[in-house]
């Protein structure tokens, strides 16, 4: 499933309440330029176009844990991550 393409400047509402979020195959792009201020545990496997013309980063502020895995490793460099306390990176071929 791909996800809109949703710019920083748009609202989700819904964003702001997530405590947990788990995507798999699919667009993180929508993520780019904002803060879920509730997350606590995020699972992020096999991302599809992570790529984002303005590198804004992703902010998790809460999130103490973060499963990730394939590629494109390099994604998490745009990826605030203050009150990790486990951070499981797997390449699965």
């Amino acid at each position: 499933m791909v996800l809109p393409d949703y710019r920083s400047d748009i609202t989700l509402p819904l964003v702001k309440a997530l405590r947990q979020l788990s995507l798999k195959a699919t667009s993180i792009q929508w993520l780019f330029g904002r803060t879920l201020s509730n997350l606590l545990f995020c699972t992020i496997i096999s991302p599809l176009r992570t790529e984002h013309p303005d590198h804004e980063k992703i902010n998790f502020p809460l999130c103490e844990k973060l499963p990730y895995g394939r590629h494109p490793h390099n994604t998490l460099r745009h990826i605030l991550l203050p009150t990790i306390t486990q951070l499981n990176v797997k390449n699965h071929k």
